[in-house]
């Protein structure tokens, strides 16, 4: 938490721990080796690190480098050559933010107040790397009762006004009982 507060300036942010990395060779590559010796490190032989993940509009958050970091933002499918066994360790948390996606709605942490179900197409589709049939997803996603449709339509857009909808935390709690599964 002190660290994403830090570079992004945000708190109350949906934060999970999904892993911990112990491998004793975790600290063997020789490049990784060469880093540490630059920077004058004394990092012992063997790293325990705890992996968390995040829900955050990347769009619309800036982040505030530190020091010697030079953190920004990357495209999943995008992602520069990554030190130790950090390339892992993403993985890990994209495949574990999948499987968590399936089971709960943490996905419209990232959406607005009002949504479409075009932006929530999106949004999943974003994150599952997969795409869905639009009237199968409506079709799945329609039966989910902590989607409630308002009686507003988008504004100041180009194409017909989508209807809009807004996640009930409150019907979500009541009916998690219920199998929420997000497969289409």
């Amino acid at each position: 938490m002190r660290i994403l507060k830090d570079l992004t300036g945000l708190h109350d942010i949906y934060l999970e721990q999904f892993h911990t990395f112990g491998n004793v060779d975790r600290l063997s590559n020789i490049k990784d080796q060469l880093w540490i010796h630059s920077l004058g490190l004394d990092i012992p032989d063997h790293v325990i690190t705890v992996g968390y993940y995040s829900l955050i509009d990347c769009t619309t958050v800036e982040i505030k480098n530190h020091g010697m970091q030079k953190v920004k933002w990357f495209p999943v499918n995008d992602l520069p050559e990554l030190g130790f066994d950090h390339a892992a360790i993403f993985a890990k948390a994209l495949e574990r933010l999948r499987l968590k996606l399936k089971q709960e709605p943490i996905g419209f942490e990232l959406l607005t107040e009002k949504f479409t179900l075009t932006e929530v197409q999106r949004l999943y589709e974003a994150i599952l790397g997969t795409q869905f049939d639009p009237r199968n997803f409506r079709k799945k996603i329609s039966q989910m009762k902590y989607l409630i449709p308002l009686d507003e339509k988008q504004t100041s857009v180009r194409h017909k006004p989508a209807k809009l909808f807004i996640f009930s935390r409150d019907v979500y709690e009541r009916t998690r009982k219920e199998k929420y599964g997000f497969i289409i």
